[in-house]
């Protein structure tokens, strides 16, 4: 498992714990389920995360079917899915959870980006570099509106979007890329 999958799986089980701990008591089951998830997960438990993640994406769609809650697991279910080498499932857990964040959230939001950065980097790991490309031109111009308040995840979208570039031979671009990435300020770098 790479640090950047690693990274986004902390990054995202932060968002879900924060984004949903002022929901009322029924959905503190969901929240126990999605914390146990990502401890299991950290501690290389993949089979029992992603048992977890799936009683918990249960639990997401009792509370606000098709919701932002299923969409964060999903995202986080398809991460343990990769880590199991499970890409056909990771992508379609992707593709779910970017669905759900569009139809409730609006096609622009910043999670979107985030779960297509993931998926683009699932399409690169796996040698679709024409794929992740588009998914990253996507990413970048919904991430880019996020510029200001949320530089973190607008230079992790570059960074993907820099090494898709450099790997398709847009040595070029892909410097520009980095050049922008690396303008940003007070973003820790991951490389």
């Amino acid at each position: 498992m790479t640090a950047s999958v690693r990274q986004s799986v902390g990054v995202l089980l932060i968002f879900a714990v924060l984004t949903f701990a002022a929901l009322p008591a029924a959905a503190e089951k969901w929240r126990n389920l999605v914390e146990n998830a990502g401890r299991a997960f950290s501690n290389g438990e993949y089979i029992a995360a992603e048992k977890i993640l799936r009683d918990a994406f249960e639990e997401a769609e009792i509370l606000h079917p098709k919701g932002p809650q299923g969409a964060v697991v999903l995202n986080n279910l398809a991460i343990v899915l990769q880590s199991r080498g499970d890409v056909e499932g990771a992508e379609a857990a992707f593709k779910q959870a970017v669905s759900i964040w569009k139809s409730r959230l609006g096609p622009k939001d910043i999670n979107v980006a985030k779960t297509l950065h993931n998926l683009a980097e699932l399409k690169m790991t796996g040698g679709s570099l024409e794929s992740a490309l588009k998914l990253y031109e996507e990413a970048v111009e919904i991430a880019e509106r996020y510029e200001k308040s949320d530089p973190t995840t607008f230079a992790r979208v570059l960074e993907g979007y820099a090494n898709v570039l450099f790997d398709l031979g847009s040595t070029e671009t892909s410097a520009k890329v980095r050049d922008r990435m690396n303008a940003l300020p007070n973003v820790i770098r991951t490389r």
